[in-house]
């Protein structure tokens, strides 16, 4: 099959696009700060330090994206701002050892956890900052 010359032309423009949008559209992560938490069986699940993702004085957001490593013992986790996690297997559960990436803002916002078994589990918090290249 023979393409036109139009046809090369509509080619050539969405390659230059799809270029452009890769090299111009990307995104740079920055870190932003670090937190270590314990997750312990506290009612409502324990949440994420607001100072670290969200600046209250100037309204200003902080980081939108954080990546939650797991140590010690597994947890229960939810990041929808509705659901309370409990010990009783409502969440999500993560396993020691595992990591989630909060991708947003909002999920940052909302995430609570609460250990899932007698031992408290800890985790690392590394946050980022998207920033447009």
């Amino acid at each position: 099959m023979r393409l036109k010359v139009w046809e090369y032309g509509i080619l050539v423009t969405v390659v230059i696009l799809l270029t452009a949008l890769f090299v111009y559209g990307a995104t740079t992560l920055r870190p932003v700060s670090y937190e270590a938490i314990t997750i312990d069986n506290t009612l409502g699940g324990k949440s994420l330090t607001t100072a670290k993702y969200f600046n209250a004085t100037t309204s200003r957001i902080l980081s939108d994206l954080a990546i939650v490593n797991l140590e010690a013992a597994n947890v229960y986790y939810t990041v929808d701002g509705v659901t309370v996690p409990t010990t009783g297997g409502i969440g999500t559960l993560l396993y020691v050892g595992q990591s989630r990436t909060l991708t947003s803002f909002e999920q940052i916002q909302n995430f609570r956890a609460i250990r899932a078994s007698g031992t408290s589990g800890v985790i690392k918090v590394e946050y980022y900052k998207r920033y447009e290249k």
